[in-house]
């Protein structure tokens, strides 16, 4: 009786083991890591692709095309493939872009005036570049960098792109801020000073 058991737990087992064995199991091969703004192409291991179904479990952070995964934001997105009744996932982490953003232009500004600054990339993008104050109170910036002087006091121009963020102080200071200057106020010619 128990050679017969023995038996049948064995049959058992080894139609498991190769049934198990001749089943193939669905791989999504490509990166894992891509930066916000750019896109890469992910393939699987099986010999056909008919009916294959991409999703992404976030479109806000990526989103998948025919396999083709485009990184929109920042954050850890699921990429699913079906093939059939086979289906295999994926993480991918979104990282910023490593463009580099810095600000240049006037950091003190008169109440009432305006004042250009200029967005920096360490190379060329076609991305929105996005402008904001920290208080518009005290000054306003458009999508453009023109920042203008509300009142007296320090803001943060910030710029944001793919992720990358570059934070500008500027002093807005009242209409009767001056700057004096001692000293002759007239030279003659061949008169130094």
């Amino acid at each position: 009786m128990i050679k017969k058991i023995l038996i049948i737990f064995l049959l058992i087992l080894s139609i498991i083991v190769c049934v198990g064995c001749r089943e193939k199991q669905l791989e999504i091969i490509g990166d894992s890591i891509l930066e916000v703004g750019t896109s890469i192409s992910l393939t699987h291991n099986f010999d056909y692709s008919e009916d294959e179904i991409w999703s992404s479990s976030d479109t806000n952070i990526a989103e998948v095309y025919d396999g083709m995964v485009i990184a929109n934001s920042v954050g850890e997105v699921t990429i699913t493939l079906t093939i059939n009744n086979y289906t295999a996932t994926k993480e991918i982490q979104i990282i910023p872009n490593k463009i580099k953003v810095s600000i240049l232009g006037e950091n003190t500004i008169i109440v009432g005036k305006n004042a250009q600054l200029k967005a920096e990339l360490s190379h060329d993008t076609e991305e929105e570049i996005v402008w904001q104050s920290s208080d518009e109170t005290i000054a306003t910036v458009n999508q453009n960098g023109l920042v203008r002087g509300i009142k007296p006091g320090v803001v943060t121009i910030q710029v944001s792109l793919l992720g990358n963020v570059c934070e500008f102080k500027v002093t807005v200071v009242p209409t009767d801020y001056a700057l004096s200057i001692i000293g002759k106020s007239i030279l003659s010619i061949g008169e130094e000073y």
